[in-house]
């Protein structure tokens, strides 16, 4: 059966706490969204209609844009979602990823350009992390990011999902990135599809 990880990210003391992993069947996608197939990380994410998916191989496995705005040739783009996976990273470092995450967290709120939103702590079934909304000023636009720091001790794998968009229009864009950052699918050969 595969597994369907729902978010439903609530305000709550301005956390966006992560909840519920659900096994059932692919469910159909939401109105103006398809499903796109990651298979380098047996994923499944959300793209809403109009928006552009492009892999980028050169980088690290999983890695892969959604965007509002066709990414340039780096990879860069205004408003979307990114995702990169990290495999070995506990080994390479002698600890396990989950006791990394809240490192990596505390390092985005260490950085002079970032102002933190919110933070909340993430447990599903093997993947422990953090979620975190920051606020980052080192550009003029003053960038909004949703972060998910995801860890699976069992196979040395991190995943970074984030979506970020200017502030200015955030309050625009934050539904759909909400849509995105938390309704994906992980284990996704692990079913059949269903509707």
């Amino acid at each position: 059966m595969r597994l369907v990880f729902r978010f439903t990210l609530m305000l709550v003391l301005a956390a966006f706490p992560v909840q519920g992993l659900i096994a059932q069947p692919l469910p159909n996608a939401p109105a103006r969204f398809a499903w796109v197939s990651v298979d380098d990380i047996d994923a499944l994410f959300l793209q809403p209609d109009g928006w552009h998916f492009m892999y980028n191989k050169a980088k690290l496995r999983g890695s892969f844009v959604i965007s509002r705005e066709p990414p340039d040739i780096n990879f860069r783009f205004e408003t979307g979602l990114s995702c990169y996976a990290v495999n070995n990273l506990g080994k390479m470092n002698g600890r396990l990823l989950s006791e990394q995450v809240d490192e990596y967290v505390r390092n985005l709120g260490n950085h002079e350009a970032h102002d933190i939103l919110s933070t909340a702590s993430i447990t599903l079934a093997t993947y422990t992390g953090a979620s975190i909304r920051f606020r980052d000023n080192s550009n003029e636009k003053r960038i909004i990011n949703h972060r998910l720091y995801l860890a699976n001790d069992r196979s040395d794998t991190l995943l970074i999902i984030n979506f970020e968009s200017p502030e200015a229009i955030w309050s625009k864009t934050w539904p759909i990135g909400e849509v995105l950052v938390t309704r994906f699918i992980l284990d996704a050969s692990k079913a059949s599809s269903g509707s």
